[in-house]
């Protein structure tokens, strides 16, 4: 007789505890939000589709225990975040950090004077052209500095997640003008040394001291010679 009330008793409690059990995992309802709103939202793997837009009116119901949560919204990086959901309602909430955009600073296939020069963002060195760097959303200063040429400066814009190429292109620094040497006849032009051709003859120098020969046709004898100056945008005469 005892040995059934025990089986009996055996039997009732098994029955509680599963009833127990199963109220215990009944799913509860849990808000999700995201700052910025509109983020896509995953629950334990995309291969489970998506589950609505985080807002503060989405919720939906889970069971209680670990799940991962994986957010989604374009121009921020994805955050997938290990919960652990109790046994009431419960509102999760998330901020999204803005993906880093991407800025190559390249020289064009036209002119590649820009090519290994110096790269600046912001006033902090980043490496020598061509370069690809990571940079948050915003506006940014870039600069290229390399010894002979103007130092390039543009401000650009670059969307959070945006990847944008810059083609540079460099100007020389070195002023020049122009100088007209007038002698007549057959004479040979050299300046610095270096023919030039026949008089009379213009010849486009850097700015600064030169050299000006008239040699015979032949290149031998020196018919006469002068050092004249040379000034930037102007052309003088010898």
């Amino acid at each position: 007789m005892l040995s059934r009330f025990l089986i009996v008793m055996v039997v009732a409690v098994g029955l509680v505890a599963g009833t127990l059990g199963t109220a215990a995992a009944a799913p509860v309802w849990v808000t999700i939000s995201s700052s910025p709103p509109g983020a896509t939202v995953y629950i334990d793997g995309k291969e489970q589709g998506a589950k609505g837009i985080a807002a503060d009116s989405f919720r939906l119901r889970l069971s209680p225990g670990v799940h991962r949560v994986l957010l989604e919204l374009p121009g921020h990086k994805p955050l997938e975040q290990t919960v652990q959901i109790g046994q009431s309602a419960q509102r999760l909430a998330f901020t999204l950090e803005p993906a880093a955009a991407r800025l190559a600073v390249r020289a064009p296939a036209t002119s590649d004077d820009a090519r290994d020069g110096e790269l600046f963002i912001d006033a902090e060195p980043k490496g020598r052209v061509p370069a690809e760097v990571e940079l948050k959303g915003g506006s940014h200063l870039v600069e290229v500095r390399k010894p002979g040429f103007k130092v390039y400066s543009e401000t650009i814009e670059l969307a959070p997640a945006e990847t944008k190429t810059l083609m540079v292109t460099l100007r020389s620094d070195i002023r020049r003008g122009t100088l007209l040497v007038a002698a007549s006849g057959e004479g040979l032009v050299y300046v610095d040394g270096q023919a030039r051709g026949s008089a009379p003859q213009v010849v486009e120098l850097d700015e600064g001291d030169h050299a000006v020969e008239v040699r015979a046709s032949d290149g031998g004898a020196v018919l006469w010679q002068q050092r004249v100056k040379v000034v930037a945008g102007q052309q003088v005469r010898a």
